[in-house]
């Protein structure tokens, strides 16, 4: 959540890519920053890039029934992220 540029979840998918399978979501309400997070993920040296997806979501309306390809999750990481959500 807040996945910016694509950090740290490019890292964590190259760290799972070699231990186990994995779908891995990151997710942002800039545009801009889910362009870049793409632009790197096309850049990057993971070896099976199908299994990360970047999407533009504003993390206040999200639910684990937001997105059907999510579902349910194991991990969430954000950073520096909380601070920029209204209170509900």
């Amino acid at each position: 959540v807040g996945t910016g540029p694509g950090e740290p979840a490019l890292t964590i998918a190259a760290n799972l890519s070699r231990t186990r399978q994995y779908s891995l979501f990151g997710f942002d309400f800039s545009s801009g920053m889910i362009a870049a997070a793409r632009s790197r993920l096309a850049s990057s040296s993971l070896s099976d890039k199908s299994r990360v997806h970047f999407d533009v979501v504003n993390i206040s309306e999200l639910t684990a029934n937001a997105d059907p390809k999510v579902g349910t999750c194991d991990i969430i990481t954000s950073a520096l992220v909380l601070q920029y959500v209204r209170d509900q």
